[in-house]
């Protein structure tokens, strides 16, 4: 990825015209390097794709425009019922010289992405990596770029949000099977397929889903924003969001099963503890939202300000912005670790008495939030980095912002925080690991209790074979077609020559086994002779 950013250009035209101006900039990223044009062909094919038409599901762009403190003004652009308005954001934000954010709600369509793209110049690592083209398709070439190399990343900042929600109609939890796990996620991926295929932009997409228990489930939704600058001291902000517009309620979604009557999910709130009042807030536009859609974080409606100083922070650095979506990411993964610890009680004691399948399960739970323990420790890494480096060296007032006291304790509040989460991630990982041990072991000598008496009732069939044998052969003796026997003897001659028969096998088995048995006494004492 390139490190500086980039830099607004001028651009005009029609929709089609953004289109073809657009894809000549892919093209030039790889014009001396043509082994890499086919990651960049993924988006020229998107944007090639629906050129011309529009879906009635449009993404809503909005901006702020940050100037002074009893002037925060919030507009929103290109209404739902009209195609992307090309020309709106031009007249209204680029005019001025105030610092501008810019927020994209769902999935772009390709008519926003190279109306954006051409306008202020973005890199398509920025639209690739957020679009994740290649979960579109199973058949779908993968390049496994992502995440770049810290300094390969430039100005493109991505973070995850997660969000812990309950599914409604269960009263208890109990753990859930890798099969139902699995469904959960393929059925993620027809999501996300079934929006591309049928062109739902500005619909609301998803990252990921984690079953943690049949009560409870997490999402994560993914948020990028790069900075464009206009001058040394003014700069344009673009959101990427995954939270978009509603969808029917006869749509299948993946949050769908859990719900009652296709409900919104009833996703846990976010405390927020000790905070003071804001001085000024940026106002936002009621949006309908569909009651089927996730409760979303969204950037705009949690930038706050206290007090001027602030807004001067605002204004000069973009990373005031970040922080807050970072400090929503920390709260979020805060939450879920909270509920993996108890979730790790639970696993440990799994019952009263319980049996080798619910131990099994247990174990099963274990291993899964092992698995999300790493998943989140990167993903706080990854935000980590953010922090230390305030977003990206190249952002405007990045170093002033480092100086500035409210800047540096806002960084150092943050990766305080984060380095907590990480340290909370490795010594649940542990716990996750000891318990598993635990419950390994108690289900190998459970095994082995099971066996044992398999064994021993082998062997009370045995015993009972060997009583039965030597009977069944005498019987058979004596049944033979023999002209002795014609004159059926008596009952008695049977048991007469039986008995003694049975008896002196059982003696020579007697004599067999406690032969044995001498012979290892002797061994051992001999053994015990030799060591001392």
């Amino acid at each position: 990825m390139q490190s500086n950013a980039p830099t607004i250009v001028s651009s005009g035209g029609s929709s089609a015209s953004y289109v073809e101006e657009y894809v000549q900039v892919i093209k030039s990223c790889f014009s001396k390097d043509s082994v890499i044009g086919p990651y960049f062909y993924q988006l020229i094919d998107y944007l090639q794709s629906d050129s011309t038409s529009e879906s009635r599901m449009n993404p809503v762009p909005s901006a702020i425009r940050l100037r002074a403190s009893s002037d925060l003004i919030h507009q929103t652009y290109a209404p739902a019922t009209q195609p992307w308005g090309l020309d709106i954001p031009e007249k209204n934000v680029t005019q001025t010289q105030a610092p501008c954010l810019i927020t994209i709600e769902g999935l772009p369509s390709p008519s926003c992405v190279a109306y954006l793209g051409s306008k202020y110049g973005l890199r398509p690592e920025y639209w690739l990596g957020h679009l994740s083209l290649g979960r579109q398709s199973p058949t779908h070439d993968k390049f496994f770029e992502l995440p770049a190399l810290p300094s390969r990343r430039g100005n493109i900042v991505q973070v995850l949000i997660p969000f812990l929600g309950r599914r409604t109609g269960s009263s208890y939890a109990t753990h859930v099977s890798a099969i139902e796990r699995l469904q959960a996620q393929q059925k993620l991926e027809e999501w996300d397929r079934h929006l591309f295929q049928n062109k739902k932009f500005g619909a609301t997409r998803l990252r990921k889903l984690h079953l943690h228990s049949s009560q409870y489930f997490s999402i994560e939704q993914l948020v990028s924003f790069t900075v464009c600058t206009r001058t040394p001291n003014s700069w344009v902000g673009i959101f990427l969001v995954d939270q978009g517009l509603g969808v029917p309620e006869t749509q299948d979604t993946p949050w769908s099963k859990y719900t009652r009557n296709r409900q919104a999910p009833d996703f846990l709130p976010i405390l927020s503890y000790n905070e003071s009042p804001s001085g000024y807030e940026i106002q936002s536009t009621a949006r309908e939202m569909s009651p089927s859609t996730p409760n979303p974080f969204h950037p705009r409606d949690h930038v706050r300000v206290a007090s001027d100083k602030d807004l001067d922070l605002l204004r000069e650095s973009p990373f005031a912005v970040l922080a807050s979506l970072l400090g929503r990411a920390a709260a979020g993964w805060a939450q879920i670790l909270n509920f993996i610890d108890s979730d790790i009680d639970k696993c440990k004691i799994p019952g009263p008495s319980p049996t080798t399948e619910a131990l099994g399960s247990a174990l099963e739970q274990l291993r899964f939030n092992l698995d999300f323990l790493a998943h989140a420790e990167q993903s706080l890494k990854d935000n980590a980095y953010l922090i230390e480096w305030h977003g990206s060296r190249t952002w405007p007032g990045h170093q002033e912002y480092q100086e500035a006291t409210l800047g540096a304790e806002l960084a150092s509040t943050l990766l305080l925080d984060t380095q907590y989460l990480i340290r909370r991630c490795s010594e649940l990982s542990h716990r996750c690991e000891s318990v598993s041990q635990v419950l390994s072991d108690t289900i190998n000598v459970s095994e082995a209790r099971e066996n044992f008496g398999q064994t021993q009732k082998i062997t009370n069939l045995t015993t009972l074979a060997f009583i039965f044998i030597p009977l069944g052969f005498v019987s058979t003796f004596f049944g033979m077609n023999v002209n002795v026997f014609e004159k059926n003897p008596s009952i008695w001659i049977y048991f007469a020559v039986a008995l003694p028969f049975t008896g002196s096998i059982f003696f020579f088995y007697y004599c067999c086994f406690h032969r044995r048995l001498w012979r290892r006494s002797q061994q051992s004492l001999r053994m015990a002779s030799n060591g001392g």
